[in-house]
């Protein structure tokens, strides 16, 4: 998200919204399983919308877009599902996956103490859904994948 133009973003997670169909499509010809498992199972193989939602954010923030007007769709509609209460937001602190842990990923974790990450660390929004019903999610992730090239 950080270094790749929002349409190659688009083809990147068109396939994986691809594959996710084809999971759940997998999952639910699984008869004999606990219904906790069709419920847990599709969130935990491949990213959720909420994943997608925060990826196109970071990327529209931080890609200089061959199609600027993208990137303020995409702020767009997110501010106005913000502003309706379908989504929320908080921030997080993302460090390399070769960082070195010490003893303030502990205090963090345990504590929510602010990680001492000066170098490489990147504050983002991270998006989750509100109450707002299963057709209003449908609907706002139409609307984000409309927009991308």
């Amino acid at each position: 998200a950080t270094f790749c133009d929002v349409a190659d973003l688009a083809v990147q997670l068109r396939k994986l919204i691809e594959l996710r169909a084809y999971v759940s499509e997998q999952l639910e010809s699984i008869t004999d399983a606990p219904a906790s498992v069709h419920q847990m199972m599709p969130k935990s193989v491949c990213p959720d919308d909420e994943f997608v939602m925060s990826l196109l954010v970071y990327n529209a923030e931080t890609v200089e877009s061959g199609d600027p007007g993208v990137a303020a769709k995409i702020q767009q509609i997110i501010n106005d599902a913000t502003d309706e209460r379908q989504v929320r937001s908080h921030k997080v602190t993302l460090v390399g996956w070769n960082a070195k842990i010490d003893w303030y990923d502990l205090a963090f974790f345990k504590e929510h103490v602010a990680l001492d990450r000066s170098q490489g660390a990147v504050v983002v929004e991270d998006f989750y859904w509100r109450d707002s019903g299963k057709k209003k999610q449908e609907q706002l992730m139409a609307k984000l994948m409309a927009c991308l090239p």
